[in-house]
């Protein structure tokens, strides 16, 4: 009894696993859109904290008091710009491998790569507007 059992356990799996599953479109585009949106969330910051230490390292040029100051905040900003990067960098990765993924095993005609394409601006507006 447990024999069959197991094996009709086994067969379902295999055969459940054998299926042509179709992905969820809409699904695979917002959570593509959610990295997206973090991304360029980190971008602003990146961009942001370049602007800052542009300006702390303009008035070094030109204050000659309170420099060792300043310095010490150059060093802290580095530090988290290397932090932002490092973040930026996998998130891009990972972007780049689902899109690769999905071009190779899905969107592999025009009319999916459109579908799909479209859930994504939809989802990315979605998350910019929230």
């Amino acid at each position: 009894m447990c024999r069959r059992f197991c094996i009709y356990i086994l067969l379902l799996f295999i055969s459940s696993s054998c299926d042509n599953h179709e992905p969820n479109f809409r699904a695979l585009a917002a959570e593509i859109a959610i990295i997206e949106c973090r991304a360029e969330k980190l971008k602003d910051h990146r961009f942001a904290l370049a602007d800052k230490m542009r300006f702390k390292q303009d008035t070094i040029l030109e204050k000659s008091k309170d420099t060792m100051e300043l310095h010490n905040q150059l060093v802290e900003m580095e530090k988290e710009k290397q932090v932002l990067l490092t973040q930026s960098l996998q998130l891009a990765d990972t972007i780049k491998q689902k899109m690769e993924f999905l071009m190779t095993n899905y969107l592999t005609n025009k009319k999916r790569e459109n579908e799909f394409n479209q859930f994504l601006k939809e989802e990315i507006k979605k998350n910019k507007d929230n």
